[in-house]
This record gives C-alpha cells, sequence and structure tokens, in this order.
C-alpha cells in the first residue's frame, strides 16, 4: 500500500474463511503488511465489512461498506505491549472473541485517543443488522425516493451516503431498542409544523435539508411494520406554488430474452383507477403564468431491483412515465398472446433519473393551484393501502425555477 492511496467505491475482496456469520456487519482492522520491511507492521485504517459467500476453497468475499484512513498510522508493536497476553489479536486473520476484540479496541484508545468517537461510531454500525429481502428493498427504495427530491432542489445527496432508512419500527428490527438510527438526524415532527396533514395516525420521522434559502422536509410513513408494507409512494408538494405530484414505484424483472421487464400485478388496475381520480381532481384549469409542460399529478418509476447498500448515493436506475404515458404503452406494447409488458427496449422515450429531478425542481411538471386537502386525502389513501409513504414538502416562498449554472 506504501504512500499512495486509492479509493475504491463499495470495494469487495477475499479473505481468509473463518467464523463468520451471514447478514452481519463487523468491525475490521486493515493492516498494512508492506510496511514490516521498513519499519514494522502498521495499523491503517478502521472499516466496517460484511461477509458475503465462498469464492474458494478457503477464501470467502468481503464487501467494504466503510473505510476511515488512519493517521497517523498505529505501528503494530505499540499495540503488543498494551495488549500483553492478548497480543495474539494482532496475529489473528480472522474473527476475535468478544473479549479479544474489546481488549483490541481498549488498546487503540489508550495508543490514539483521538479515535475514540471513530471507534464509537465504528462499533454502533456493526451492531447493526443487515436488512435483506422485502425490508433491504423498502429501505432503498425510500432512500432513492429521498435522493430523486434532493436532486431536484438542488441540495446534495451526499447526506445519504450515512443514511440507514427511517421509519425503521422496532418491533421489525428484532432485538434492537426502540431508539431510531441516527437520532440526531432524525427529528420528530412537533404536529404544528404542517397545517393537519401529519394528524393522520402512522409513525412519522422528518428529515431536513437546507442550502441557502431552499429547504426541503423529508417525511417518512408507515402505518404497518416495514415487513408488511406492499410498497411505497413518493408525493412532493410545493406550498407556494401549489404544486403536486405522486409516484408510485413498480419494480422490474429480469427475463432471459428480453431483459428489464415490468409485467402488471393484481394491484395495478385499482392503483390506476385511483391515480385517474388524481389527476382528474386536480385539472381544475387554473388561469396562472405558472406554466407546465404536464399537468398530470401522477407518475411511475418502473426500476431495477437493487439491495440496499450501505454508502451509496447513487440513484436506482430505471424510467419515469406519466400515467398516461404508461396505461398508453401497455395498451400497445401487448406480446404476441395478449400479455401487457414494459421494458427498456419497448419503451425508447422516457424521463430518467436526472431528467426527472429537474423537470420536477424546475417546476416544468406537477398540477397548479392544488389544494391542501388533496394532498392530505392521498396520504391518507396511500396509508390505507397498506403502503409506505416518503413525503417531500417545500415550505413557505420556494419558488420554482431554472437552476443557475
Amino acid at each position: 500500500m506504501g504512500d499512495g492511496w486509492q479509493i475504491v467505491e463499495h470495494p469487495t475482496f477475499a479473505g481468509p474463511d473463518g467464523d463468520w456469520k451471514l447478514r452481519r456487519r463487523y468491525l475490521i482492522a486493515f493492516v498494512d503488511q508492506m510496511a514490516g520491511v521498513r519499519s514494522g507492521l502498521e495499523l491503517v485504517g478502521l472499516g466496517i465489512a460484511v461477509p458475503g459467500k465462498m469464492v474458494g476453497t478457503y477464501e470467502r468475499s468481503f464487501k467494504i461498506e466503510r473505510f476511515d484512513k488512519i493517521d497517523p498510522k498505529i505501528a503494530l508493536s505499540r499495540l503488543v505491549s498494551r495488549l500483553a497476553n492478548y497480543a495474539d489479536a494482532l496475529r489473528s486473520e480472522g474473527t476475535l472473541t468478544a473479549a479479544r476484540g474489546r481488549r483490541l479496541l481498549d488498546a487503540i484508545r489508550g495508543d490514539s485517543p483521538h479515535l475514540a468517537d471513530l471507534l464509537d461510531t465504528l462499533a454502533r454500525l456493526a451492531a447493526e443488522r443487515v436488512l435483506g429481502g422485502d425490508a433491504a428493498e423498502v429501505i432503498a427504495t425510500q432512500r432513492d425516493m429521498t435522493g430523486v427530491l434532493l436532486a431536484a432542489m438542488g441540495l446534495e445527496r451526499d447526506a445519504l451516503r450515512d443514511w440507514r432508512g427511517f421509519g425503521l419500527r422496532a418491533d421489525f428490527l428484532e432485538g434492537q431498542s426502540a431508539e431510531r438510527p441516527h437520532e440526531d438526524d432524525v427529528i420528530r415532527h412537533d404536529w404544528r409544523h404542517l397545517p393537519g396533514w401529519m394528524s393522520i395516525q402512522a409513525d412519522w420521522t422528518e428529515q431536513r435539508y437546507f442550502k441557502g434559502a431552499r429547504r426541503l422536509s423529508v417525511f417518512y410513513a408507515n402505518a404497518r411494520p416495514l415487513e408488511k408494507l406492499t410498497g411505497v409512494d413518493l408525493i412532493y408538494y410545493n406550498e407556494f406554488h401549489k404544486c403536486f405530484i405522486c409516484v408510485q414505484y413498480k419494480k422490474l424483472s429480469r427475463e432471459s430474452r428480453s431483459g428489464w421487464i415490468y409485467r402488471p400485478d393484481a394491484n395495478l388496475p385499482d392503483e390506476l383507477k385511483r391515480m385517474r381520480e388524481i389527476d382528474e381532481a386536480c385539472d381544475n384549469g387554473v388561469e396562472s403564468a405558472d406554466i407546465r409542460l404536464l399537468c398530470g399529478a401522477t407518475f411511475f418509476k418502473l426500476h431495477e431491483p437493487l439491495p440496499f447498500e450501505q454508502g451509496s448515493v447513487d440513484l436506482t436506475p430505471g424510467m419515469y412515465l406519466s400515467r398516461e404515458h404508461f396505461e398508453i404503452l401497455l395498451d400497445e406494447r401487448r406480446g404476441p398472446r395478449g400479455g401487457e409488458r414494459i421494458g427498456y427496449a419497448t419503451v425508447p422515450r422516457h424521463l430518467n433519473n436526472t431528467m426527472f429531478a429537474e423537470l420536477l425542481g424546475q417546476g416544468w411538471i406537477g398540477t397548479r393551484g392544488t389544494g391542501t386537502d388533496l394532498v392530505r386525502d392521498q396520504i391518507q389513501a396511500s396509508l390505507g393501502s397498506g403502503r409506505g409513504l416518503v413525503f417531500g414538502f417545500s415550505p413557505g416562498d420556494q419558488a420554482l425555477g431554472n437552476a443557475r449554472r
């Protein structure tokens, strides 16, 4: 490794097999073995890793979720003297017992007190369970929706790098306390911020983002435990322009001959009926200089399935389609046996993440003059149908307009 450092986004490495437990996070110490030819081995970094599948007879894959460089480096010879009879912990290439792990962390704290906060943070992250299945998909959807709203407002998505989800129910996170993750970032709503909207019975959390005069509140609510949700809706409302948009996510599946494809499920007819009613209710003929390219309120995002990857700020690949466009495609893209399907190969024109976020943020799509009663009704409908909800709200005099380049 030497003095040349290279940052690798979401790296995966192979390492020796051992007593690793899957679906767990581990606090990992990184040792520079090349330093041994100069002045002895050195501890150069700490991080979080998740063990994966076996990639050979004796090796297992490890995904590095986080790496923090130690500066200055710590000579292992100094830690040996502090560990005394437990110095064999430094020779292990696998897991340590709880006792040896604590003693190694204490030795690092004693040698380098400035690392105390980092060690506390990493220990807390290592204790968090690795979500999988439907739960991980809901968390990934939450983050993608939040990322789209941040991009629309011209705000950086770096805040999502250490984001671990919000709206997590304590009855789902087995064995963990009811304290919410990153409590300094997740703010309980005071119920007076929005006029009557949050009186709906659900488990609400809020995250706030600022940049100059730009303000964005992102709320998450679910009336059911995470593992029982049927999906997640995105609703955005700009208070100044009374601009309203609702996005429903639909997952694509990969087929050997057709690639990424969406095929309608049993819930789609009722969902389309509700979305048509929303668009009709928003068609209020408002006379305004607030010009829209498309005044419809409802959109679909057809997205590729992605597991929740800690440390990523990327938006989920997919395509945005207005409800009207979506229905036309379903009718026109029927298979030879009458089956309905939509995929990249059959939809040459659609909005991607960047285009959708820019049009949303600059007010070129969405309704105008939409009252808060309709927004409240849609929040109620989402939660009442067993779906989670990400609700973005731009308060006050937040005027829409093209971003300055």
